[in-house]
């Protein structure tokens, strides 16, 4: 039996994305197009993006990318799309697992795939932030895109598969303490709003629950991740106190306003 013949939209947002920019968009080699949508950068990352052969969009900028994914897809020509940030960068075959997999069962319309964040350039095995998988490739028709931070894939048709490991991203995450910070306060503004809409409640319950949660991931993972191990557990505590402050922020602004 002949292999189908897939084709592969990449979708990413850029908002002064040129440091990995490049490196990102070169590794993608299994995309038959990329289309770029930038936010209004003032450093390369345009050029870099048309360098690369991409059809890049200009959009308004927004908090974060969930916001404007259904907008993005308008511009796809393929009827796979795959979602990536501009610090992704690919290793792995995937064009060829997903022939053979589509060959053997027409049932499947998302892909996983395994995300390996990276700090200080070195890969977070365990703990909080371990590698996580993604359904970030998918059939048009068979995903429903919610505008949820860190969240957002909803499957509504068809059968998702979990690549293996070997076919995976590097997420080049955060590159400092002071990155993190910076990075983490954005999302941590949003979160709140994110975890009402999830139907979170705020209470001393819950937060002593995640604190419990955190020290678990720690002691049963994180430890062996040694000396950053322990400085992203102490990041892990702040960054789910901040947002448990913000979901009490965010819930009882709702009930004001229902």
């Amino acid at each position: 039996m002949d292999e189908p013949n897939i084709k592969i939209s990449v979708v990413l947002c850029t908002y002064n994305e040129e440091t990995y920019l490049d490196e990102c968009l070169k590794s993608i080699t299994f995309a038959d197009e990329i289309v770029v949508c930038d936010m209004g950068s003032a450093d390369r990352s345009v050029e870099i993006a048309t360098r690369n052969g991409c059809t890049v969009h200009s959009i308004n900028k927004v908090p974060y990318v969930e916001l404007v994914r259904e907008k993005a897809i308008t511009f796809c020509k393929n009827d796979w799309i795959c979602f990536i940030d501009p610090d992704w960068i690919f290793v792995g075959d995937l064009q060829s697992y997903m022939s053979r997999k589509s060959t053997s069962d027409t049932s499947i319309t998302c892909f996983a795939l395994t995300v390996v964040n990276h700090y200080r350039g070195i890969p977070v095995w365990h703990g909080r932030w371990s590698p996580m998988r993604y359904p970030c490739l998918f059939q048009r028709k068979s995903m429903k895109l919610i505008p949820i931070l860190h969240n957002g894939f909803q499957l509504i048709h068809g059968r998702q598969v979990v690549a293996p490991r070997s076919i995976f991203f590097r997420h080049m995450w955060m590159k400092d303490a002071q990155h993190f910070h910076d990075k983490a306060m954005r999302y941590i503004v949003e979160e709140g709003t994110r975890r009402v809409s999830l139907g979170y409640r705020p209470s001393a319950t819950r937060t002593i629950r995640l604190v419990i949660q955190m020290i678990r991931l720690y002691i049963f993972g994180g430890i062996w991740d040694g000396k950053m191990g322990y400085e992203l557990f102490k990041k892990s505590i702040w960054y789910e106190l901040e947002s448990e402050k913000q979901l009490k922020i965010a819930y009882i602004s709702s009930k004001k306003h229902s």
